[in-house]
């Protein structure tokens, strides 16, 4: 059978699930919430197994919300245009499984991802997790600066820290700590991350609890006299991060140097714009390959008035030459993609008297738009 005639189905709440056979399921929920599908441009053949391949010219749904625990993923509008998609049956079996889905441009509008407790059970972030080792190319590209105030600091009555980054490494040498009277200068040592105060000596910041800091290059001492430092070290970030995630729920590398300093966390406002680098970023089966470093894309701006309390990073411009993920079981790519995004963390110091738990994540988009979406048996770009 085939159609042309644009439709509408109202009162329709979809929901996208995994089927048995390693497909989506797509079927109505939450039938008293009144939302609605539209479709346009409809042609449908009926397999001999049974099955469906029905081709739209354009799909809109709103309303759309996937699950899993309490982790949470709500778009408010999606719109897919030229659309294919190969369903298998029967449909007296209960239902149709979607096996491949390509799509010319997908827009979304109004996503929201909930994170309550942080990453949701399951989801690993060791180098043996199922969508591989991390991929983080475009770190090495990272540059800005991050300012951090802090009021009644652990070492002086205030400062003003400035941490400038250039080609995805901070360079203590580099970083400025200004505050009343002489300034204080920071570096990393095989002991931590430590503040050299005039006429105060050395305070520690963080200690290390490992003797391998990926990323890290240590103070080197030198010239006369022969304990003076000469170069206060300085920090890879893409090895840095690499490193911490592969270390996955081990041992974390270290910690505060007490409680006065961890204190600071809620009288620190934390402030900076950085922009990545071109390159992939994610996982080896699921990231994405930014581009457009040289026009000013994704430029990151980072925000926090109180530090311990809440973290809000906003990405205005997210620009991918292409993707590459795995949904539901499945392998699939998409060409560029473009977006605007904000994170949210709430939670990154716990209250005094309360065990430390993962922050939680809220990430918002205004829209996020994409081209050539295939999900099924593809060859995904692997640059």
């Amino acid at each position: 059978m085939a159609s042309s005639e644009p439709g509408k189905v109202a009162g329709v709440s979809i929901t996208v699930t995994q089927g048995p056979l390693g497909g989506i399921r797509i079927g109505t929920a939450h039938p008293q919430e009144a939302n609605r599908v539209e479709l346009s441009g409809v042609a449908v053949q009926t397999g001999a197994d049974g099955g469906l391949r029905v081709q739209l010219g354009q799909l809109s749904m709103r309303h759309l919300r996937l699950a899993q625990g309490a982790a949470q993923i709500d778009i408010a509008q999606a719109t897919l245009k030229d659309v294919a998609a190969t369903l298998t049956g029967p449909v007296s079996a209960g239902g149709l499984e979607l096996r491949r889905l390509s799509v010319e441009e997908v827009q979304l509008q109004g996503i929201r991802v909930s994170l309550p407790e942080g990453l949701p059970a399951g989801v690993s972030v060791s180098p043996g997790s199922a969508t591989g080792p991390w991929r983080l190319d475009a770190l090495a590209g990272l540059e800005g600066v991050l300012r951090a105030f802090v009021t009644d600091a652990a070492w002086i009555v205030d400062a003003d820290v400035k941490m400038p980054i250039a080609r995805g490494q901070l360079d203590f040498d580099a970083v400025v700590v200004e505050h009343f009277g002489p300034n204080s200068v920071m570096g990393l040592s095989r002991g931590g991350l430590y503040v050299d105060a005039p006429n105060l000596g050395r305070r520690f910041l963080a200690v290390f609890t490992s003797a391998q800091i990926p990323g890290a290059t240590f103070e080197e001492r030198g010239g006369w006299p022969i304990s003076r430092v000469a170069h206060r070290g300085r920090l890879d970030l893409q090895a840095f991060v690499s490193g911490l995630l592969a270390r996955g729920g081990g041992a974390p590398l270290g910690k505060a140097a007490g409680p006065h300093v961890e204190a600071t966390l809620d009288r620190t406002r934390l402030g900076g714009e950085l922009q990545l680098g071109d390159g992939a970023l994610g996982t080896e089966r699921c990231h994405l390959v930014l581009a457009g470093h040289a026009r000013g894309k994704n430029s990151l701006k980072l925000t926090a008035e109180v530090l311990g309390e809440e973290l809000v990073v906003r990405l205005p411009e997210l620009s991918a030459s292409h993707a590459t993920f795995e949904l539901f079981g499945k392998t699939g790519c998409c060409g560029p993609v473009v977006g605007e995004l904000r994170a949210q963390l709430e939670g990154l110091r716990p209250p005094p008297g309360r065990p430390a738990a993962a922050p939680s994540i809220v990430v918002t988009l205004d829209h996020l738009g994409l081209r050539h979406f295939t999900l099924g048996e593809v060859d995904t770009p692997n640059p």
